[in-house]
Order: C-alpha cells, then structure tokens, then sequence
C-alpha cells in the first residue's frame, strides 16, 4: 500500500473512531461500569432521548440501538452502556438526597430541535427563583406516545416533586398534553401551568401540505405525523390546569410567510395555535424558530409561572 492510502486509511479510522465517541460513546475497555472514559458529546441531537434527569446529569437512551449513557452537566459521557449501570453510575456521582423542593418547572423543545434551543428561557426563569429541569429527546425518531412516556418517567423521578409546570415550544406542547392525559405520576404530582409556545393545537396546514412528500415523512419521522391536521386530532387535552398559549406573528393579518393564509410565524398560523381551553392568550411579534427567546415570551412565560396571566394587563 502507497504511504498516501496508508495516510488516508488513518484519517478514515480517526474519524470512524471520533463518530463512535460521540454518537455512541468511547471504544475501549469497559469496567463493571460500561464504558468509563470521559468523552464529549453533543448532548443528544436526534437520537438520544432523556429517561431519567437529576440536578443536571442525565440518563439518555439511543432510539437506535437502544443503548444508554449518563452524560454530565457538560453532555461529557461518563458511563454506560446499560440504563441499570448508567443509573448506578449515577447514583455515585449525584446520590438521591431526599430533597423536598416541591416545585419544579419543565421545559420541553419542539421538533427537530435540542434542549438547548430553550437554554435562554431556562436563564431566565431560573434568574427569578424557578428550579428549572429542560428535557431533551429525539423527536424525530418516535412518535408522541413514546416520547410522552419517556418525559412522564422523567417527571415521576425527579426527587421531591410535588408540583411542576411545563413550558413547551411547538411539538413540545404535544408531547406535554399526551404525558399528562396518559401518565399515572398525575395522582402523585400536581400539574399547576402548562405554557405553550407556538403550539400546532389543531394541527398545522403547512405539515399537512409537506406530508405528501415521501423526504418529509422520512426526516420528520413520527413527529411530523403528529403535527398533521390528523395527527393533532389524537392528541388529548389537558383537563384542568391552567393554560397559556404564545403564538408568534405581526398582528396584521398576513404574517411572516405570505404562502400561509392569515396570521402566522412562519411555520404554524395563529388561529392553529389556538386552543378553546386556553383563555389565556397572546401573540408576539417573533418567527417560529426563536419565539422562546424573545423577551415578551419569557417576560410572559414567567407571570404566568408565578400564578398570573401571560397577557399584558
């Protein structure tokens, strides 16, 4: 072999090696543990899903091989490969301390996107006092019973719970909606708020439009099922907690995308955003993908978290 194959064939084996590391985790010696070298991540884009969170670190599941890991505040992979060592592991480096902080606020992303896109309202309800836990999961890779009862697992384990709130950006808001309508952790923990940031409540024309093509269902997965008109149908409603939906447009009757008919934030139409159930409404003049940065949103989010209204009085 030439000394230019011998040096490509290297740099392919690195970068084989670099992928399993931070897709699947470390090559090399496991201990009684799983895998032990600390090794940077990426925080579980869309294949890890979040089965069990505390005070930062986390337990993911990989929706393709169905491996685990527990990953550090920093999304470094300490352990795996199974959830009992990922949790044993856990238990060493973060033990149970029976605390009794009773109210937790949850923050769930929308399709396609991380836990890190809703990193700002995180700063900011936790710069006003909120013990605040953000969820990640890979919403392309199941639908929303499964995610559902991935995030009640969650919920059911956080230590001292006795009372959460949620806010959620688009998808996120059906993945709430179907843990709470579905999950037993309900007879044991209050569901005292659920704020819903462009939320698809009836479903979203513009998926409907998209899901005629076969590129569309392939890459939004089951999620992007449920998110059709059709898919939205299935999802129950939250019966008795308190409502706040915060859907994004100009207030002019047109929007930010003219292909959709009235008001809109680009991707879901106001009027969509709208649930019955929810008086508490508003919209904030800021596109689909960074409505929960915005400082009306989080302003909103967080007087209604406190037990207020998200409009404007």
């Amino acid at each position: 072999m030439s000394a230019p194959r011998r040096m490509l064939r290297r740099r392919a084996v690195g970068l084989a090696l670099l992928a399993s590391c931070l897709m699947l985790g470390p090559v090399g010696a496991a201990g009684k543990d799983g895998w032990t070298l600390p090794v940077p991540t990426l925080g579980g884009r869309q294949v890890w899903s979040d089965v069990l969170v505390r005070d930062g670190w986390r337990v993911q599941k990989n929706l393709l091989t169905g491996r685990h890991r527990l990953l550090d505040r920093d999304d470094w992979r300490r352990a795996g490969s199974s959830y009992d060592e990922a949790v044993r592991a856990l238990d060493r480096q973060v033990p149970r301390t029976g605390s009794k902080a009773a109210d937790v606020v949850v923050l769930v992303h929308g399709l396609g996107r991380t836990r890190h896109s809703m990193d700002r309202m995180k700063a900011a309800l936790e710069a006003r006092g909120h013990r605040v836990v953000a969820v990640g999961y890979a919403s392309t890779r199941a639908g929303v019973r499964d995610h559902a009862d991935r995030l009640s697992g969650i919920v059911a384990g956080l230590e001292g719970v006795r009372r959460v709130q949620f806010v959620t950006h688009s998808y996120g808001a059906f993945v709430v909606r179907q843990a709470i309508g579905t999950g037993a952790w309900t007879d044991s923990i209050e569901v005292a708020g659920l704020v819903m940031l462009a939320p698809p409540s009836r479903g979203a024309v513009l998926a409907d439009r998209l899901n005629r093509f076969g590129l569309f269902r392939l890459v939004a997965g089951g999620g992007g099922q449920d998110v059709t008109s059709k898919g939205a149908e299935h999802v129950p409603l939250p019966d008795g907690v308190r409502l706040c939906v915060i859907a994004g447009g100009r207030s002019d009757g047109k929007g930010y995308n003219p292909l959709l008919e009235g008001d809109n934030d680009g991707i879901v139409r106001v009027e969509e955003a709208r649930l019955p159930e929810a008086g508490d409404f508003m919209v904030v003049p800021e596109i689909h993908t960074f409505i929960m940065n915005h400082p009306q949103t989080t302003e909103a989010a967080a007087r209604f978290l406190r037990g207020g209204t998200c409009r404007v009085e």
